[in-house]
């Protein structure tokens, strides 16, 4: 039986690279956070583990350095891109580490010395990507039998920068119990199960779409300035939601498209 083919998840042109350091301290990191931006990149430190009524030793703090980085088959242009090989070459977490102790060799305290205390077993990087659900949407209905459901980061596969990805993913577990529970209100308007999934899959995807994007955003605006090195900037938080602050800071530029009124009420 003939199935569509996925479309291609596209690239951010972001790189990432995470690691956990430990039996290291400082005034920043003492059950706080901080966030540094600036040159397009972005660093976000945070607790992993222990407190202050644990030894030094015992204590581990996550951070996360993204950073512009083309992407070999994209056609962005940026000059403050770094090179992408060190992913598409599958870099060690050695190599991962050392390039971002160069990268942040000269930023401010406690960075380099965070980096330093990173073990290499807790290091990984990737290139950033995301998926259009609603190109999603639109190949599975052209399957001839609608009772293919997809969820989560196979529908919507988005950017970490607006701290949504997770929450996404639950209410998609919540909206298939309410269309595929036989005894539930949804369900029983439908009284179909390719019914029920078609309502089920255009709802996740009118929902998710506009995060998607705005996760899309959210990216472009950490990683890439006006062309003008920009200034670094610090803020600290005593959190670890990382996409608090991010609703007013976003610039919208992608056009949302719509799919009311398709599939089957």
């Amino acid at each position: 039986r003939w199935i569509p083919q996925a479309p291609p998840a596209k690239s951010l042109d972001v790189g990432i690279i995470l690691g956990l350091s430990q039996g290291f301290m400082h005034p920043l990191l003492d059950e706080r956070g901080f966030y540094t931006h600036g040159g397009g990149a972005r660093l976000f430190v945070m607790p992993f583990e222990g407190d202050r009524m644990v030894p030094v030793s015992e204590r581990r703090v996550m951070w996360q350095l993204s950073f512009s980085c083309k992407d070999k088959n994209s056609n962005n242009n940026n000059n403050q891109h770094q090179d992408s090989s060190l992913f598409h070459n599958k870099a060690s977490p050695e190599q991962l580490l050392q390039h971002a102790r160069t990268m942040c060799h000269n930023w401010h305290p406690p960075v380099p010395q965070m980096l330093a205390a990173t073990p290499t077993s807790t290091v990984w990087g990737t290139m950033l990507c995301d998926r259009d659900p609603l190109l999603i949407y639109r190949q599975l209905k052209e399957l001839p039998l609608q009772r293919v459901l997809v969820i989560g980061d196979a529908l919507h596969a988005m950017s970490p920068f607006k701290g949504a990805g997770a929450n996404q993913a639950l209410q998609d577990g919540r909206a298939v119990a309410q269309w595929l529970d036989p005894y539930s209100t949804r369900k029983q308007t439908t009284r179909r199960l390719d019914k029920a999934v078609q309502s089920c899959l255009r709802e996740l995807t009118q929902r998710t779409q506009r995060v998607v994007y705005e996760s899309r955003a959210a990216a472009r605006f950490w990683h890439y300035s006006s062309g003008k090195t920009s200034t670094t900037r610090t803020r600290t938080t005593s959190h670890d939601d990382e996409g608090d602050n991010d609703d007013n800071e976003q610039q919208q530029q992608q056009e949302q498209e719509q799919v009311n009124g398709s599939g089957s009420d």
